[in-house]
This record gives structure tokens, C-alpha cells and sequence, in this order.
């Protein structure tokens, strides 16, 4: 029997695409894998009142999956505390007006979202580290984590896995790996696939706009009929 491996999944941003999400959702449930999602669930999409219930659903279901924060729950937070919103169409705000308001269960989920997140190898945040690099990350600021558009050359610490940049395709380079592939752009939401050991992405999946799983990936994928759940090897 070959030994599974330490892989992780993490996924780029979400922005209110809650087929892409569906579809994504669906296929990660089936693996036993830790599986990390970089923030930026809010705006731009069709749906994201729809985006936080199925990430709170899968919260509920997956304790070991941990949820990023991305500058635009900050802004939705900022909002909910000042008792103010952004209207655009495309806004959560708008979207959160036409069912009656932010549920308590969703506005609890936002506040509970981690700044960053870290595993052996690989360092989660939503945006980069760009300055005070030889500072852990936890001493850095929020601001920082989240709005930030790149990472320093001169960073030296873990592999940082990030979203907010958007990029065509999902790439490792340098000192970093990008996932955020513009789904709400009709394109693709990107889960990368992380291999904790080498430090390196091995692969990737992805949903495109209307809920297609694409998937990118020279591993083979076993699954176990009687725990009806996958394994990576």
C-alpha cells in the first residue's frame, strides 16, 4: 500500500461565484486533505450570501479546513460596524439588503476569520508580506496581510501561498505560490495542490464559472469504497 502523503488544498478567491464554489466544494469533500481558502469570499459575483452559507456548511462539516480573511470582509466589516454599505449591484452589501440583512450566523463566521495560517512548509495569507521581512508573520500588520500585491524577494520565511493578485494561471515562483485566477471575471476558481513535504505545488483544480471541474494533476486518486472518500497517493 503506498503511504498518502501530506498534501493540502488552498483555494484562491472566491468573490461571490457560488457555482464555481459548489462544484469545488463537491469534488474537495471527497479527499481527507487539510484544505485551506485565502479569503476574498465577498463581491463581485453572483451570489455571495450564498458563497459564506456553503463555506459555513463546510466549516460545520470540516473542522480541519481553515477560512482566511481578504480585504474584502474587512471592508464588509468596517461597513456592518459604521451601519453603512456599498450598493453596487454586484456588492454584498446590495446582495445582503435583498434577502433582509447580514444573519448573524454569517456576520459570526466573518468576525471568526484567521489573518493567516501556516503549515510545515507553506505560509497562508490573503494578500503578501512586502516590508519588515525578517519579522515573524504574526507581528506584521493586518493592513499588510491583506492588501498587499506582492510578496519581497527578500522574504525568507515559508513559502507564502495568496490570492488578490490575479494571475491567468495558477503559478509557483520565487518564494511564493498565486490562486487567484479570476473567477468572477468568467473565469476559473483554483485549488492548488500542496505537497507539505517538498514545499512545492504539485497540481491544481479548478471550477470554472458555471460549476465545470477542470483538473490539473499528474497523481493518481484512489478512492475507498467503504469510507466513500478519496485518497491522494
Amino acid at each position: 500500500m503506498t503511504e498518502r502523503k501530506p498534501y493540502l488544498f488552498a483555494i484562491g478567491d472566491i468573490h461571490g461565484c457560488d457555482e464555481a464554489l459548489a462544484a469545488m466544494l463537491a469534488e474537495l469533500r471527497q479527499f481527507p486533505c487539510p484544505c485551506v481558502f485565502l479569503g476574498d469570499y465577498l463581491d463581485r459575483g453572483p451570489s455571495s450570501v450564498n458563497v459564506i452559507s456553503q463555506l459555513i456548511k463546510a466549516q460545520a462539516e470540516r473542522p480541519d479546513w481553515k477560512f482566511l480573511m481578504g480585504n474584502h470582509e474587512e471592508m464588509f466589516l468596517i461597513d456592518l460596524e459604521n451601519k453603512s454599505h456599498r450598493l453596487d449591484a454586484d456588492s454584498a452589501g446590495q446582495q445582503y439588503e435583498v434577502v433582509g440583512g447580514v444573519p448573524a450566523k454569517h456576520r459570526d463566521f466573518l468576525e471568526a476569520l484567521l489573518p493567516w495560517y501556516q503549515s510545515d512548509r507553506f505560509l497562508f495569507v490573503h494578500g503578501g508580506i512586502a516590508k519588515d521581512v525578517h519579522l515573524p508573520v504574526g507581528q506584521h500588520d493586518l493592513d499588510e496581510l491583506l492588501w498587499t500585491y506582492n510578496v519581497s524577494t527578500e522574504w525568507r520565511g515559508k513559502t507564502i501561498v495568496r490570492g488578490h493578485q490575479v494571475v491567468r494561471n495558477p503559478r509557483q515562483h520565487h518564494n511564493q505560490v498565486d490562486l487567484d485566477t479570476g473567477c468572477c471575471f468568467g473565469r476559473r476558481l483554483t485549488a492548488g495542490i500542496l505537497d507539505d513535504e517538498s514545499g512545492l505545488m504539485v497540481g491544481y483544480v479548478q471550477a470554472t464559472f458555471d460549476g465545470e471541474i477542470l483538473n490539473f494533476s499528474d497523481l493518481s486518486l484512489n478512492r475507498s469504497k467503504s469510507k466513500n472518500r478519496s485518497t491522494i497517493v
